[in-house]
């Protein structure tokens, strides 16, 4: 399942102390790079406008340059911690029904028997928390795997399906995304193949103008039904498809007495 939980708060907090040490810095930094400017020494007054001569100072007058190698430093930590906490909220959240059996696991007592302890054990309690596996997100696919899955195991699949290695006492089973994954997909084939062919043969037998229009507009909805069931097109994408499928059956109406 690969279920972590995000620390959201604490990362956000880090973000900010690490913003503030840079905002301290750059103060400082302009402070120094002000007061070099109105050294006396020529070498030291160009250092804003000569790197070079800014990496050469020694002593006291080297002051600027070293606070601009720690920033530089500070600067690529922040940054890479910026970029890590971007890349953490792309991930998603577990699915509901994974979550839930997660937690059963833990509380059964021939399983995990709670085997957290103090703080420890209210971390799969927090509504923080992320997911490495994402499971596929149409809802015909969510529906197999979280509804069908277990009912067949039930009636049928424990007759046949071994239990996991090392969990027998358990009574784990897995299903593999895979064959799931599998199923749907040949189901989900036959049906953007058969409405479209329902449709026309349907309404090669309407004669009437406005009943062919009448099914043009259900097999429509059907198909955009369709859509946003088995798969996890978005809306734009649902309501482009869904205009051409329309047009196709309009060309048809249009083209037959």
């Amino acid at each position: 399942m690969a279920i972590f939980r995000r620390f959201s708060r604490l990362n956000a907090q880090n973000l900010l102390y690490m913003q503030a040490e840079l905002a301290q810095m750059e103060y400082e930094l302009d402070l120094v790079a002000g007061e070099d400017s109105q050294n006396d020494s020529p070498n030291v007054q160009s250092f804003q406008t000569c790197v070079h001569h800014m990496k050469k100072a020694q002593g006291p007058d080297s002051l600027q340059w070293q606070m601009v190698l720690d920033i530089r430093q500070r600067l690529g930590e922040y940054n890479d911690t910026l970029l890590q906490h971007a890349q953490l909220y792309k991930l998603g959240v577990p699915c509901t029904y994974d979550l839930k059996m997660f937690r059963e696991w833990i509380a059964m007592p021939e399983c995990g028997d709670h085997f957290l302890r103090t703080h420890e054990a209210r971390v799969f309690e927090s509504p923080d928390l992320v997911s490495l596996h994402q499971k596929p997100q149409d809802p015909f696919t969510t529906w197999i795997s979280e509804r069908i899955t277990p009912s067949f195991h039930s009636l049928v699949g424990h007759f046949f399906k071994k239990t996991v290695e090392g969990d027998e006492e358990n009574g784990l089973v897995h299903y593999k995304d895979s064959t799931l994954s599998g199923i749907t997909r040949i189901l989900t084939i036959l049906v953007s193949s058969l409405l479209p062919s329902a449709s026309i043969f349907i309404l090669y037998f309407v004669d009437s103008l406005i009943d062919r229009l009448g099914v043009i507009m259900g097999f429509s909805v059907l198909f955009s039904i369709s859509l946003a069931v088995f798969t996890s097109a978005r809306r734009v994408e649902i309501f482009a498809a869904t205009a051409a499928f329309a047009s196709v059956q309009v060309v048809f109406v249009g083209s037959t007495p």
